[in-house]
Order: structure tokens, then sequence, then C-alpha cells
């Protein structure tokens, strides 16, 4: 596979809320609080964090790098998640693009979601970045 000829990192302003961070959905837990970072392209690579605080409402966090390509889909790509109580900011594991198809677009966001019980109980959805050759 040829490596990326052009990279194209797109950050959609519509409807992100100061600091970058979405409303969540459903309601978080009043004690305890979810948010999300930037999703980047920094080389080869798509990245994305988010934080916790965690006062026994959640029983598991993950931090999740979504992805499409070509207006498909999104599907999990890499995930990382936190069972622990306290106060805690992680990434998803790193997502290597370089391998990807050079004329193909994908598209990637990070998404933290909180569960209860396997419940998921809020959710936040980072900015959205394209990858490829996207128009």
């Amino acid at each position: 596979m040829k490596p990326l000829k052009k990279v194209v990192a797109v950050i959609w302003a519509a409807g992100i809320a100061a600091g970058g961070v979405l409303a969540a959905s459903p309601a978080q837990a009043a004690d305890s609080r979810i948010d999300i970072g930037h999703t980047i392209v920094d080389g080869r690579y798509v990245k994305g964090s988010g934080s916790m605080t965690n006062n026994g409402d959640y029983t598991n966090v993950c931090i999740v790098i979504m992805g499409k390509r070509n207006g498909s889909g999104y599907s999990d790509k890499t995930k990382a998640c936190r069972s622990n109580r306290g106060s805690l900011t992680w990434s998803a594991p790193d997502l290597y693009t370089g391998s990807l198809d050079g004329k193909a677009c994908y598209e990637f966001y990070t998404r933290i979601s909180a569960y209860k019980n396997g419940t998921r109980v809020a959710n936040k959805n980072s900015n959205h970045v394209r990858v490829g050759t996207c128009e």
C-alpha cells in the first residue's frame, strides 16, 4: 500500500460547546462526570482522550476512537476502559493511519461512554477529523 499522499484534518465547530465538548446524552449521574477532549491527527496517527470523575456511579468508562471509510457506518477502532473510582485522564490507543488506502477518505472521532452494570448512562463525542483523500 502507498503511504497517504494527502492528510486533511477538518474540525467541525458546529455543536461543539466551550472546551470542545458536546452535551452528554443521556444525563450524567450527579456526583460523577465524564469529559471528552479533541480528536487530532498527529502525523500518521489519530489520537483522542477523555477524563472522568467517578464517585461510584459508574462501573466502567471507555474511550473509543470511532472511524469510517468513504461514508460507511462508524465502528470502534481502538478502545481503553477504566473501572476505578476517582479522577483520571487517559487516552484511547493511538490509531495508526499510515497503512490506510491514500485514495479513500476516512473520518474519525473520539467517544467516551460511562456504564453502570453494563448499561450506558452517559456519553460524549468529540470533534471529527478526516484522513486521506477527502473532498
